[in-house]
Order: C-alpha cells, then structure tokens, then sequence
C-alpha cells in the first residue's frame, strides 16, 4: 500500500483492486491445477488401456504389476477428486440448504400423512387401500 499511495486515489479503491488481482491470480493457479489434474488423468488413463492391450496379447508378471502400479494412482487421483467434489457439496448444501422451510416442509409433510385415510370399505365391503382407488370410492358416493 505504501508503494501506490498516490495522492488522488483513495485507500478503499487501492485495497478493492488488490482483492480484485488477488482473485485474478487466485483463478489462474486453480485453473493450471485444475487442467494439470485433468492431463496427468487422461496420460494414467491412456498408459493403463495400453499396459492391458499388451497384457492381453503377450500376458507376464511385469506388466500386471505396472497394470496394478498405474491403476491404483488412477484410483488415487480419482479418489481425491471425489472427496474434494463431496467437501464442496457439503459446503454448499450448509451454505445454501434453507433450513427453516425444511424444517416446515416436514411437518406439513407429517401433518398430512396424520390426516390421510389409508383404508376403506367399499360397497361390497371389501378394503381399499390404493389411494386411487380410495379417491374413485369418494367420488362415486359423493
């Protein structure tokens, strides 16, 4: 900050732009990681279509063992992306989740279950329990 405090630029617009180029950066470093993932998995994935071609036509113990090596860093690098993918889920459903419509949303729900007929007898005195079935009977008596 003591390298831009210039005298016609206020101190709020200096730290917003900072924040601004922070962020900027901040992208940029996700992106590169981001795309680095993105070809470090398909070169696992192509070596691993390749080592089980070779194994299938010429079958050894090495290369099941480089099969074996390649497939659990493709499982590792998988597993990783799934455990940040469910981080950022639950972040979003704790962030955004509408906790007191839910919370409304399940007493009306147990409300109308409570008030909901589950059987009748019909004209001959058998039991319905269809609910459309229960509906055909109220609209025929009724």
């Amino acid at each position: 900050m003591a390298e831009n405090d210039t005298s016609g630029i206020s101190v709020n617009l200096l730290s917003e732009t900072a924040k601004a180029v922070s962020r900027g950066i901040i992208i940029s470093f996700s992106a590169h990681l981001k795309r680095k993932q993105k070809a470090e998995q398909q070169s696992l994935e192509q070596q691993l279509t390749k080592l089980q071609r070779d194994f299938d036509s010429n079958p050894s113990e090495s290369l099941r063992q480089q099969i074996d090596v390649t497939a659990a860093a493709l499982d590792t690098l998988l597993s990783s992306e799934a455990q940040r993918s469910l981080l950022f889920a639950r972040q979003r459903i704790y962030e955004f989740g509408n906790k007191p419509s839910k919370y409304l949303a399940n007493m009306i729900k147990k409300k109308s279950d409570s008030q909901a007929i589950p059987v009748i007898k019909d004209e001959l005195g058998r039991r319905v329990h269809r609910s459309k079935d229960i509906n055909g009977r109220f609209k025929s008596f009724f």
